[in-house]
Parts: structure tokens; sequence; C-alpha cells
């Protein structure tokens, strides 16, 4: 009751920033605390190495170095350091703690992380021999993950505040009774006795309880994602401390929904720049993102989502404004800016980790060394002509919106005549058919004849008028009637309510006829003709302008250019010269991962894309939106999403330190491990403008998820044309299916290496099968592609096309934002699967819906047919909508079986 108190309060005053980016800082650090907990099972000779022989002779100072295991993972090259790739952390310590996870159901064996109580850092380096070494670079302490995990936030803080190492180098007595002391005080049994003198491995890995065990740890986190994580909670740190600045910037829009005005500047919108293709979802999108302080977009797949980042791009650059582009996909960015380079090197800056600033420096090294090429025409009179063709193109868009009007009121008008028509059981025909040869002021003259007669009374010989009137109705048919008239025709006398309702029905004809012909005369031939041109003609203005306007910029900004390309080279200087040179190059793409990259000024930018929000993390989206004025958010909550790095547990101390409560969390929707930045930007925001014209896929293969995932709302466009026709890679049905299913039904599953993920050996081979016959059959240039959902699975299939550029496999989640001809997708999942991994595996709606749509114009499932059809959701509706090929084998036994 009382964090619904809170979350109301919080529902009327908005949430506390300072408190809620503190509480993401509180999530990020127990995130990259995780690979200091790894987990025991999964992470050994990987994340972390167990030291059961010998004797402990580091943290006891009895020793001055250890052998390095031989699977150590080794530092990458350190010329990428300036973005944390390279750099591995080693960290060494006793006695090794078993911590089971919370909330084990008994069926299966609990998850348990594992860490050494007492950490030191450690360097790797060989000795005089050549041999590697690890030695101690620092004092014992504790670790901090470990100490959170076992008690209260006030009395974790106390005893990391007061804890030093109290024993003698050498004196392993008192440092046993030093961890013991340290043991009662957690709470931890000591499951096996401390014997420095010889470490054990004993109970270390078959243990399911909390407890120290008499063995020594060694951690091998990567740096990456520390730095990466590092940066993001300096920057929100720093932002804590800045809250005043935030009103009037996107981050203000998100979080509280300030600022929302509706307009740029007090001036018009700009006009929308779109180099390709564009419709009207995609058109809305784009405007609102240029007059809206945050806009939320919906992009399922195939909706031209990366189309409309790039035209938001050239909007923003050719209205003068600056944009960035960010994702925590990097494919998502580095496809906006292919796009973007192809239509002028000089329109977008890719930037960002260290390979993003080799490739930045080489594309500024290119663009100085040869001359800008003069654009034919000045980007002025380029958008002149840009704004006659939108209004000429909007004049174009208005008639056909009145044209669609028109039918819409004939079609109207027809069901109208047909409900009025069955309700006097009178066929349509002889409607259609009363003065068929005279004009239709005829018919209009008997309606109003009709409605008198119908009022008229005893003195106005009303009985005698309404049969005349009715007969007249007859009469207009003709002598030879199209049908045989109701037994009301030769009724007398005849009733009023006959009469009005015939009435009616004669008005709702006489429309028909008047608007009919109207409709017949417009040529719509000509206006799509005249539509499809101006279209084109948008598209080659767009891209023309956007060229324009990147070659005056370089001229414009050649020196800053050259400036930006010395701060690369001598590695410093980047956020004064990216700034600088932003005065004359508008647009921008980072990863938010390097963050650290631009200075920390509110509406630095005024524009800032999230692109594939919904794999965003909220808070690695924050400093971008603080450093702008408006954003636009766009992703898609049915394809795949963030992934949490923390425990349920974590997350509730961090809300519990930044004094947040659930209820006021999950009311904004910015809980860390449950949602993403789309999310919480959908909470805030309008409602999600939808891309809803779909291009990509095959209708067969776009129903599928049209249907279940965006409840029919995607209008299915593809031009199956241009697609590969579909093939069976067994050459028995002809046409091949669209959807198709080769049936392994004595498949088994099994567990991968290392006791890890899935694998199928039977379904394997039939996969291996199916792609070599269908490289067989199809075309050259046609692509296939191997999903599945289990990384055993795809390890096992990858090697053997390795080196076959048309045939590329993975797991769902290396396939988002790609595409391919034909899909094969294995499942894995079988009859002796255990029945939470089947569980998981169908109910991931957002799995199956990017795996079904990476298709264009085939999709072939290779799995248990009968076991799929059982199961429930995505998985049984494309196993019921899917053709079961027969291979030779089955075809063979169906012959046989006839005979």
């Amino acid at each position: 009751m009382k964090a619904r108190q809170l979350a109301g309060l919080d529902a009327r005053d908005g949430i506390d920033l300072q408190r809620l980016l503190r509480y993401y800082v509180h999530c990020l650090g127990a995130q990259a605390a995780s690979g200091m907990l790894p987990d025991r099972d999964s992470g050994r000779g990987s994340a972390y190495f167990l030291l059961g022989q010998g004797s402990e002779t580091i943290q006891s100072g009895l020793g001055s170095a250890l052998p390095a295991p031989s699977q150590l993972p080794k530092p990458k090259s350190t010329g990428a350091q300036a973005d944390g790739a390279g750099l591995q952390e080693y960290w060494y310590g006793y006695p090794a703690v078993t911590l089971p996870e919370r909330g084990g159901d008994g069926r299966r064996r609990t998850a348990v992380r594992i860490a050494p109580l007492l950490i030191q850092s450690m360097e790797l380096a060989p000795d005089e021999d050549g041999r590697d070494k690890l030695r101690p670079n620092g004092v014992p302490s504790l670790h901090t993950g470990l100490i959170t995990e076992l008690l209260d936030d006030d009395a974790a803080a106390d005893l990391l505040a007061r804890w030093q190492p109290t024993w003698q180098e050498g004196n392993g007595t008192q440092m046993v009774r030093a961890v013991r002391e340290l043991l009662t005080e957690l709470g931890v049994p000591e499951l096996e006795p401390l014997d420095l003198s010889a470490l054990s491995e004993r109970s270390v890995m078959d243990s399911l309880r909390p407890g120290a065990h008499n063995a020594a740890v060694l951690l091998a986190p990567s740096g990456v994602e520390r730095v990466a994580s590092q940066a993001l909670v300096d920057n929100l740190l720093q932002m804590s401390t800045r809250t005043g600045q935030i009103p009037g910037t996107a981050l203000d829009a998100l979080l509280a929904g300030g600022g929302d005005d509706g307009s740029v500047g007090g001036g018009d919108a700009p006009f929308v720049v779109a180099p390709g293709p564009c419709n009207e979802s995609q058109e809305l999108v784009i405007s609102s993102a240029m007059t809206r302080p945050l806009t939320v977009a919906t992009g399922p797949p195939g909706t031209g989502k990366s189309e409309v980042v790039t035209a938001v791009v050239t909007t923003a650059v050719a209205a003068g404004q600056t944009v960035l582009v960010a994702s925590t996909n990097n494919e998502a960015v580095n496809v906006v800016a292919e796009r973007c380079d192809a239509i002028s090197p000089g329109l977008l800056m890719r930037t960002g980790n260290s390979e993003a600033l080799q490739r930045e420096a080489a594309k500024l090294e290119r663009l100085l060394a040869q001359p800008v090429e003069a654009p034919g025409r000045g980007s002025a009179t380029v958008a002149g002509e840009l704004r006659n063709r939108h209004a000429r193109s909007a004049a174009h868009r208005a008639e056909a919106a009145r044209l669609v009007g028109e039918e819409t009121r004939v079609l109207d008008l027809l069901r109208q005549r047909a409900r009025r028509a069955d309700e006097l059981g009178l066929p349509v025909e002889l409607l259609e058919g009363a003065w068929s040869g005279s004009e239709t002021a005829a018919a209009s003259r008997w309606e109003e004849r009709a409605r008198k007669a119908a009022a008229a009374g005893w003195l106005s010989l009303g009985r005698w008028r309404r049969g005349r009137a009715l007969s007249a109705f007859v009469a207009a048919s003709g002598p030879d009637p199209a049908a045989p008239w109701p037994s009301w025709a030769s009724g007398r006398p005849a009733p009023p309510e006959l009469l009005l309702a015939l009435a009616e029905a004669v008005a709702v004809e006489s429309a028909v006829r008047e608007r009919v012909p109207q409709l017949l005369a417009q040529d719509e031939d000509e206006l799509k003709r005249v539509r499809l041109e101006s279209a084109a003609g948008l598209s080659a203005a767009s891209g023309e302008l956007a060229r324009a306007l990147a070659s005056e910029a370089m001229v414009r900004g050649r020196s800053l250019m050259g400036q930006r390309l010395q701060a690369l080279r001598r590695r410093s200087g980047f956020q004064k010269s990216q700034r600088n040179l932003m005065t004359h190059l508008k647009g921008w793409a980072i990863s938010t991962h390097s963050v650290r990259q631009l200075e920390l000024v509110p509406k630095l930018f005024d524009l800032v894309v999230i692109d594939e929000a919904s794999q965003c993390s909220i808070p690695s989206v924050l400093p971008l939106l603080f450093r702008a004025k408006r954003a636009l958010i766009i992703g898609d909550p049915m394809q795949l999403g963030h992934i949490p790095g923390i425990t349920a547990q974590q997350e509730r101390q961090a809300r519990v330190r930044a004094g947040l409560s659930a209820a006021q969390l999950e009311d904004h929707r910015l809980a860390y491990h449950v949602y993403a930045s789309y999310h919480a930007a959908a909470q805030h925001g309008e409602a999600a403008l939808l891309l809803d014209e779909h291009y990509r896929c095959h209708p067969a293969i776009a129903d599928i998820v049209n249907g279940y995932c965006y409840e029919g709302q995607l209008q299915v466009l593809t031009d199956v044309r241009r697609q590969v026709p579909a093939s069976d890679p067994f050459g028995k049905a002809d046409p091949a299916p669209v959807l198709g299913w080769v049936d392994v039904p004595h498949g088994e599953s099994a567990r991968g290496s290392g006791d890890r993920s899935w694998r199928n050996a039977a379904e394997a081979g039939r996969v291996r099968e199916t792609v070599d016959d269908l490289l067989l059959r199809l075309p050259e240039d046609a692509t296939v592609g191997v999903v599945t959902p289990f990384k055993a699975q795809k390890e096992a299939l990858a090697r053997v096309w390795a080196d076959d550029e048309r045939v590329r496999v993975g797991t769902v989640h290396a396939f988002q934002g790609g595409q391919r001809d034909v899909m094969v997708l294995s499942p894995v999942a079988t009859g002796n699967t255990p029945p939470r991994t089947t569980h998981w595996v169908a109910g991931q709606v957002n799995l199956w819906n990017v795996a079904v749509t990476r298709a264009k114009s085939q999709l072939i499932t290779v799995g248990s047919h009968a076991f799929w059809q059982e199961q429930a959701g995505l998985p049984a509706l494309l196993a019921e909508r899917s053709t079961v090929l027969r291979t030779g084998a089955s075809a063979d036994q169906d012959t046989a079986g006839r005979a």
C-alpha cells in the first residue's frame, strides 16, 4: 500500500531524477560485477579457473607468482584500448565461495555462482624462461559483489569500509583465522576445512549449498563491457549533479513528458527529404521527429525502418539541424551509415569505438585527398524545386484521397441497397432494373410520389394512390423482369409502411446511379501514373539535395575536417574536434557504448535517433537524450529485446539504495531488468506511430506474424515478382510451397559441448541435406540462411558451409536486421527435450517473429512436425500452415504403401 501511495505521488509530481540516475548507476555496477560472479558450471575454464591443488601462496604471502593456466584468455592488441577492447583482467582469491541462485523450484539443478571471498588483482607476464606467470599487483580486499549479495546495503557498506587484512605476510595461521572471522560475520558455513597447505576441489563442483571451500579461484573477466559501463556510469553520475539542465531536453520528454509544444522554433515543419521511397506512415514518423520533443515509432520487420532513419538524417541536415543516430546494436548503426554514404560520404560521420575511429580517420583521409565534386545545382535551387514537388504531390495525394472517399461512399451505398432490398424480400436485380431505360430523375419522381401517397389520408384518396404508386413501381421494371416479384407486389391495398420502405430503397438506388458514372469517369490509371512519377521525382530531388548539401558542407568545413583527422591520429581532442566539425557536417552516428566520445553538453544535437530501441537499455540512452533537444525512439517490442545483466535481487538492492519504490519504476516503465528504452518512451510519449507497410516477405510468410504479433495491422505489399521462386529441395512438389516443413520424426535433442545449450544431430543432418539440395536448385545469386534458437546447434552447422558465402548460419540474435531469399529453421526441441526447455522455446514470441521474418521468398522448417503441432503459439501456427515436404525416402514409402 505504501509503495502504491508513493507511485501515486510520483505520478503527480514526477520521479526524482537524481535518484533515478543513481539507481541506474547501481544497476550498471551490479552488471559490471556479474563477470566477477560467474556461473560455476558453465564458466569453468573460461570465466574462471579453479585452483584446487598445491598450496595457497599468493594471499598468504608464501609465494610471489603462480603459473598461468594454459586456457587463460590473453589480452588482445593494445591498439584498441581506447574503447576497452583488448583489456583483460585477472583476479585471484581465496577461499572459493559457492552461492546458489535464489528461487530454485526443487525439480532442477540450481544455478550456482562462484567467487573468492578475498580478491586480489593480478598481472600476466612471462618469466625469464618465457613461461606465463601471474603476479599480484595489489593487496587482498573483499569481493564487493559477494559481500553485497550476502549482506544488506548498510551492513555491506560498513564491512567494506572497515575491513583490512590483519595477518602478517607468510603467516598462514593468522590468515585462516581472519577468513573464519569473516565467514562467521557473513553467516557463510565452512563446507570444507580450510587448509592453506593442501588446496582441494572435492566439494566445490558438487555443492548446492552456500558456503566456503578450501580452493582458490582465478577470475578472468573481459574488460570491454566493464570499460563501456564505466563510461556510462560516469555520464550518469555527472548528469545526476546537473539535473537542473535536463528541462527542455529530450531526456525531459522521456522521463516527464515535458516541453511538448508540438512545434520547432515556432516556424513551419521542415519538408521531408527522402532519397528513397517513402510511404505515408514513414512520412508521418519523419515529420513527427522534426516537430515533437519525443516521437515513438514501431518498426515491424520489413517495414523500412532503416529507410526511415536515413530519411530522418537527410531531412534534419536539409533543415540545417544536427542529428545523431545511435543504438546498442552496432549493425543497425552501420546499416544507416552505409545508406547515407551511398547518398553522399559527407552526409553522416560514423564515429565511436577504436575500430570506428580508425574507419572515420580513413574516410576523412579519402575525402581530403580528393577535390569535392561541385553539385550540378546549388542546394537552395534544389530545395525550392523539392518544395514545389511536395506541393504537387500533396495535391495528387488529396485527389487520391478524394477518390478513395468516393469509392468508400459508393461501397456504403451498395451495402445499404442490399440491406434494404433484403428487408423487403426484393431481389436487387428488380431494383436495378426499375426505370433502367430512363433518366435518374424518373426514380426520384417516383420516390416523391410514393412518400406523398404513403402520407395521404382517406379524404385524399390515399388507398387508391398507394395502389397506383405500387403498380407504377412494378411496371417500371419492364415486361420481362430479371427475377420473380415478391407476393406484396400484387397485393392490395398497399400498406403505407411498404411504400415508405420502397421509397427509401429507391432513394439509395438513385444515389448509386448518380455516383457510379462519376466514379467510372475518373481516370484512375492516369492518377496512379502521375503519383508514381511524383514519388520518383521527390526521391530524385531529395537525393540531389542531400548530395548538394553534403558537398557544400565539405567545402566549408575542409579545414575542420583536417583538424578532426589530426585529433584522431594523435588520439586526443576527440570531443572538441567533433563538436567543431558539427558546425558543417551535421549528421553523426555512434554506438551507445561509445558515449564518452561525445561532449556531455545539454542540447548538443537538435535530434537524436535511437535505433533498435527495444534492444537498448534505458540507462544507455539517457546520456544521449540529455545531449538532444528532440528524440526519435524507434524499435519493435515484438522483436528481440534488451537482455539485463543483473538478477532481480540485484535490481532490488539498487532500487532500495537509490530510495525508489518498485511501484514508481513500474508506473513509469523504468525498471532496469524489465523494460528497454522503447517501453519507457512509449509510456511517456504520444501513442507510438506504426510503420504499417511490409515489403520483405512473401505474403504467406508475413501473414503468420502479421496476425499473431501485429493484430493484422500490416499491409503486406511485397512484390513477389522480384523474389526468387520457392523451391522444393527434394523436387517432389510443383509448385513448391512457400512454407515448407521437412519432417524429422525420430530426432532427439542432446546437450551441447560443456553441457551447454542444445543440439539435435538427426535434425542437423536433415538441415545439411536440405540446404545442399536448395543450393543446387536455386539461382546462383540466391542466398540461404540457417537459423536456430540454440548455440550448440548453430556451432554444429556453421562448420558445414564455413567457406560458402551463399549460406549464413546463426542464432536468431545474429540474424536480427538481416534477410535471406530462403531461410531454413532448425528448432531442435523434440519429444525428449525437457519440458522447461520446450516451453521456453515455444513461448519466445519475439524469437520466432525474428526467425520467420528473415525469409524473403521461402521458409523451410526442419524438425518434428507432429511435436510442434502439439505446442502452442507461433510454432504451432507455423506447423499448421506449412506443407510437409516429401523426401526421397518418404516418397518411396508412400508408393510402397499404395501398392
